[in-house]
């Protein structure tokens, strides 16, 4: 059952980069395609959640709230 959950949560991570990072049409090959802003927050968000291992949820408002405010 383990291996069922990690895979149907890895499933919903990729889904979530793919359309963060490229939008909705995917993985392209074309790397101007890349959200720069989409990578930046993801970079720093993960940083600080390695460093600092603050409340996640306060880490996905602070990002909601950046990326909305861009």
């Amino acid at each position: 059952m383990r291996p069922v959950v990690v895979a149907l949560i890895a499933s919903a991570g990729r889904t979530i980069i793919l359309l963060s990072f490229w939008g909705e049409h995917g993985f392209l090959i074309d790397i101007g395609g890349i959200n720069i802003i989409a990578v930046g927050i993801a970079v720093v968000t993960f940083a600080v959640l390695r460093k600092y291992k603050p409340n996640p949820v306060f880490v996905i408002l602070g990002c909601g709230a950046l990326s909305g405010a861009i």
